[in-house]
Order: C-alpha cells, then sequence, then structure tokens
C-alpha cells in the first residue's frame, strides 16, 4: 500500500529505504558469494555460475535471514555489508 492510496494525494510520500537497502544488499551478495564459490568478480560469471550465485543469494534472504520477535538474525558478512552501506 502507497501513502497516496491513503491520504489521497497520488503520490509517495518520499523514498524508499527498505527497497534500496535490499537491493545494494543483493548486489554485495552476488560479488561477495561469486568470489567465494568460484573465486572471480560477478563479472567474470559464466551464465551457470551465476545462476548459482542466484540461488545462493535467494537462499540467503529467504532462508538465513531470520526475523523474530526480539530481533534479527543474519549471517557471518552482514556486518561487512552495513559497514559498506553507511559509507556509500
Amino acid at each position: 500500500m502507497d501513502w497516496g492510496s491513503l491520504l489521497g494525494m497520488g503520490a509517495y510520500m518520499g523514498p524508499d529505504f527498505s527497497t534500496e537497502f535490499f537491493h545494494h544488499r543483493a548486489l554485495y551478495l552476488y560479488e561477495y558469494y561469486a568470489q567465494e564459490l568460484f573465486s572471480k568478480s560477478d563479472d567474470a560469471l559464466t551464465n551457470i555460475e551465476r545462476a548459482a550465485v542466484k540461488e545462493r543469494v535467494k537462499q540467503d534472504f529467504h532462508e538465513q535471514t531470520k526475523l523474530m520477535e526480539e530481533g534479527v538474525t543474519y549471517t557471518d558478512h552482514q556486518p561487512k555489508l552495513t559497514k559498506r552501506m553507511l559509507f556509500i
């Protein structure tokens, strides 16, 4: 739901920072897993390798990040991403 439909203004109330964070997280994870799995940059991967990295990124997003009442649990490399995001 967007604010425009709620307030009748027909426009959003500002940028969607959650989406921006997830976008940058996905880009970081592609590069991270390309290095971890194939010792290559994301740009140097073949289509088959890129598909394997894509599945690993999806697994990271859906299965390894846990949202619980007491907090969020991330994978071990999450602090590197967070530090990187703070200095973009």
